[in-house]
């Protein structure tokens, strides 16, 4: 863990600022660090795109207008206000249309969990202002799942994808998107948490005055770790979803984290829950009880797995992206992935796409090199 700390000094002073600042409450030390940051040369322009890339944005604006108004250059402060505004503005229509499309699922008595999106800053920030989002989750039960698509499209919605355990629309006027899920994922991650157990367990939530429902505490921070290690496969994680799991830990600093590593251990999410509390640790400076801290540095696979996922997060951050997708490649990806499963029946289904992949491949390598022996005989004898 030392060496993951160390590594943050090594980096841009931009990406440091970054991360001291995308925190709903930041600490003493970490307001020092911050003042010693905007008193060097910035670039603002780099850090104002990369900050936005990973989603943070409102909340690295709302840490330096509340604490360091004076440190920050009168023009970034415009430009940071012109575009929280316009966050604001986008994230309570896509609320407003949300609570519509409550609105018709109860009409046709169709139970649904909302999950991400304004739920989750709800949740979490108890702002939907201080998170960015670009469409709306809704979890259905698998009987309902047709009658849920249909229920779209009579609202005016159009299907714009089909991946099986979700299906994407876009509202023909608005362009707000939905994804309608039948599953958290299709890797089966979360294949343990039925929906009938997760409608049990909802938990009440206001968001502009509505009172909704949504995920409970510990089914959320579950939820939030399993779209991390979704996202890390297709090289799309974000810190904005570090941040979340950092600050919705520090909401509940008495939590029963017995039970809810229970849980995870349940759906054979240990190995992905401990990786992103590690994570958390590391790159936000999370406060985790000991008990927890132990079962980390205890975990062996852990010991090689979170210096290699930290790196990538750190090359996305960093805006090194095509680099590594030159340098790893899809089968590297998949290797990933297989670390990060603990269960054989889960293990499974990516062992059998690996051989199609590189039977593929390297079908297509041999393709490439005939051709390139071939052509110059077909030409010499034209």
């Amino acid at each position: 863990m030392t060496l993951l700390n160390n590594s943050i000094h090594s980096i841009r002073p931009e990406i440091h600022l970054i991360l001291c600042c995308a925190r709903l409450h930041i600490e003493p030390e970490a307001k020092r660090k911050i003042k010693s940051l905007l008193q060097t040369d910035l670039d603002w322009t780099y850090l104002i795109k990369t900050a936005n890339e990973h989603r943070v944005l409102p909340l690295i604006y709302k840490n330096l207008t509340e604490n360091f108004n004076k440190f920050v250059p009168p023009l970034t402060l415009d430009h940071l206000r012109n575009w929280y505004h316009i966050n604001t503005i986008h994230n309570k229509l896509l609320t407003r249309a949300l609570l519509d499309l409550l609105e018709s699922f109860k009409e046709l008595k169709i139970p649904c969990i909302v999950f991400k999106g304004p739920m989750s800053a709800a949740r979490i920030y108890n702002d939907i202002t201080l998170r960015q989002f670009n469409d709306l989750d809704v979890l259905v039960d698998e009987k309902d799942y047709d009658r849920s698509q249909e229920n779209l499209a009579r609202i005016g919605y159009k299907k714009t994808s089909d991946f099986g355990f979700e299906s994407g629309f876009q509202h023909e006027s608005s362009r707000i998107n939905i994804d309608i899920h039948r599953k958290f994922d299709d890797h089966g991650l979360f294949s343990q948490f039925n929906f009938i157990q997760l409608l049990n367990r909802l938990e009440p939530i206001d968001i502009q005055n509505h009172k909704l429902s949504t995920l409970s505490a510990q089914d959320t921070l579950l939820n939030l770790c399993i779209n991390f290690a979704k996202d890390l496969f297709i090289n799309k994680t974000k810190l904005a979803q570090i941040c979340d799991i950092a600050n919705l830990i520090d909401l509940h600093p008495n939590w029963d984290w017995a039970a809810v590593i229970k849980r995870a251990g349940s759906c054979g999410t240990k190995r992905i829950f401990f990786l992103c509390l590690s994570l958390s640790n590391q790159l936000l400076g999370t406060k985790l009880p000991m008990e927890v801290m132990q079962k980390i540095d205890t975990h062996t696979k852990l010991k090689s797995l979170v210096p290699e996922v930290y790196d990538r997060l750190m090359n996305l951050l960093c805006g090194r992206c095509q680099f590594l997708e030159r340098r790893r490649g899809y089968l590297a990806d998949r290797l990933l992935f297989l670390k990060l499963k603990e269960r054989w029946r889960d293990r499974l289904p990516t062992y059998y796409h690996i051989p199609k992949y590189c039977i593929r491949y390297y079908f297509k390598k041999i393709l490439i090199e005939f051709r390139k022996i071939i052509t110059p005989v077909i030409f010499r004898k034209v």
